[in-house]
This record gives structure tokens, sequence and C-alpha cells, in this order.
């Protein structure tokens, strides 16, 4: 069954584009659907505004067009929105030094011993949670993404700051068997 051909300008804008580059690069639908591991028919879809390129494809897509991939797929900028929205705290220098500083004093290095994050990814990962607890403690945000848990991500999550001015820091991880 033949997908239909969809009303919106926006769409027959970007398979308009993508025809475009795809011919400018020197692909045919052949070729790029295997550059990009679908199926021609898949390409096709997307040339000819029956569907749109797919988020998760959007970034293979992109680079090999020469482009970004929110100008190709309004799924991933919806993506990328939504995670924007979402991220109230950036990856900033300060939030970094401040989680390495949490995951120092919990690997109880002294000053001048060197972190390696590969030792224990998932110590870090909690470490960057509690920079970023902080930081928004700091600029008076809510940290709490539980029912009062004060602690902010998934199950092993880190505890978020005191009130009383001590030092948040990591919970304690779980430990995973090992085959």
């Amino acid at each position: 069954m033949v997908a239909p051909i969809s009303p919106d300008p926006e769409k027959a804008q970007i398979s308009e584009l993508l025809k475009k580059l795809i011919r400018e690069k020197g692909y045919t639908h052949q070729s790029f659907s295997e550059a990009i591991g679908v199926s021609p028919g898949l390409v096709s879809q997307w040339a000819t505004n029956r569907g749109m390129v797919p988020a998760e494809r959007a970034l293979k897509v992109a680079s090999l067009l020469g482009t970004e991939p929110e100008i190709i797929s309004p799924s991933w900028r919806e993506l990328r929105d939504q995670f924007v929205a979402s991220q109230s705290v950036r990856l900033d220098a300060e939030t970094i030094r401040i989680a390495i500083t949490v995951a120092q004093q919990s690997f109880k290095l002294t000053h001048g011993e060197e972190l390696v994050i590969e030792l224990d990814p998932e110590l870090f990962s909690q470490a960057l949670r509690t920079a970023i607890a902080l930081r928004q403690t700091m600029e008076g945000e809510n940290v709490e993404s539980g029912p009062g848990n004060g602690q902010v991500g998934a199950a092993g999550g880190v505890a978020g700051a005191q009130e009383d001015g001590e030092e948040a820091k990591p919970a304690r991880s779980r430990q995973r068997k090992r085959a």
C-alpha cells in the first residue's frame, strides 16, 4: 500500500530539500539507502512527501547530506525542543567542577590524585546529578523529582542538597551481579 502524500507544506518543503540534497551529493535512492542502512523505497517515501525522516535516522541522514537534523526531520526537532525545555541547568564548567569534587570525595581521593571516570561511570553520573541539584538549589529551583524524596533521577539516584548547608552526597549504588 502506498502512503498518502502529506498535505503539510513544511513536510513538502523538506521532501523537496531531501531530493535536492541527495541529487547534489551524487546519490541515487539506491546508493543513499545503502549508505544509511534503509530500503530504497523508504528513501523514496521521504523524497516524495509520503513519509518523514524519523528522529533516530536524522543525524546520519543530515551528516551524509551536509545539513542539520532539525532541518530534515520534524520529529528530531520536536525531541530536541522537548529535551531543551526539560533541562533547566546546563552542564557548564562550574557544574562539572562540582561533579568532579563530589566524585573525588566519593572515591576518597586526596589532593593531586587523579579521578578516572571509567572506574565507575555510574558514580560519576550520580555526581553529575548531585551537581545539577546543587546548582538548582543555589538558583532557587525545585530539585525534587519524586514525592518529597529529595532525589534527582531514577532509582539509585543522588540525594539532593541538605537544607542545613551540608553537602549533598551520592546515594549508594546497588551492587551488580557479575557473571
